[in-house]
């Protein structure tokens, strides 16, 4: 379950900032281009004042979705209730780093 609920987070965070992007868009401006972690921070810096009062509730939401946790819990429960998917996960990082 914790994995769906990360998933449901993952995507509720990247369709605000998709929707504060088109919305900003259909205004002529451009956000800068970030991760979606510091996107709300650049994207305040960057926005006109009249923007930035009515998209900043949404990009005060963005700023407060906490995907760490998640990934903190994720790992935790690998560690302690399913050790086999250490395998796994060793695995994927060996993946990652050898196609450097």
């Amino acid at each position: 379950m914790l994995i769906r609920a990360r998933d449901l987070i993952v995507r509720l965070r990247t369709a605000a900032v998709n929707a504060v992007r088109g919305l900003t868009k259909s205004c002529g401006y451009r956000m800068p281009a970030s991760s979606t972690r510091c996107f709300a921070k650049r994207s305040l810096e960057v926005m006109p004042p009249g923007l930035a009062q009515a998209l900043g509730p949404m990009l005060e939401q963005i700023a407060e979705i906490r995907i760490r946790q998640y990934d903190r819990q994720i790992q935790q429960l690998g560690q302690t209730e399913y050790p086999e998917t250490q395998a796994l996960l060793w695995s994927t990082v060996w993946a990652a780093t050898s196609r450097l």
